[in-house]
């Protein structure tokens, strides 16, 4: 039941993340999505669920470390 949750929770901060117009927020905000899917693929054993979103996270990681200075939007 509660890798559902995780599941949901994964759906709803993607589909979200594409509404943004900032490249930079839409990426990690779909980063913490794919950590969620992640958590989701394993509590039901998907490999290919797993995969494809490790692969994502890696993607936007990469980027993130390619262009630092986008997190200078993120002052708090």
């Amino acid at each position: 039941m509660i890798q559902d949750i995780f599941g949901y929770i994964g759906m709803a901060v993607v589909l979200f993340s594409f509404t943004m117009n900032d490249v930079a927020k839409l990426r990690l905000t779909n980063l913490i999505g794919s950590i969620f899917w992640i958590l989701y693929g394993w509590g039901i054993d998907s490999t290919p669920t797993i995969i494809v979103n490790t692969a994502v996270v890696m993607i936007h990681s990469y980027w993130f470390y390619k262009n630092t200075d986008c997190f200078d939007k993120f002052k708090i």
